[in-house]
């Protein structure tokens, strides 16, 4: 049976209705530098802080970044 295929680096956010309102990369920055991190956007934080606050998300799907991982 073969399984998906998803990239290492791949988040998935759904709210307390289980609709999916975020789907793809956690930021912007497909880097392993530390020193990327300030500058990057995150998605992830975005959506959350979104949610939360009542307000829409505005990056719902953003592509996926790193390695393969095969299940």
């Amino acid at each position: 049976m073969r399984r998906a295929q998803h990239s290492s680096v791949h988040h998935r956010r759904s709210d307390g209705c289980a609709v999916l309102r975020h789907a793809g990369a956690i930021d912007d920055k497909p880097s392993t530098k530390t020193a990327d991190i300030a500058g990057a956007q995150n998605y992830v934080r975005a959506a959350l802080g979104a949610g939360l606050d009542g307000k829409a998300i505005v990056t719902t799907q953003t592509q996926p970044y790193g390695c393969t991982v095969q299940y």
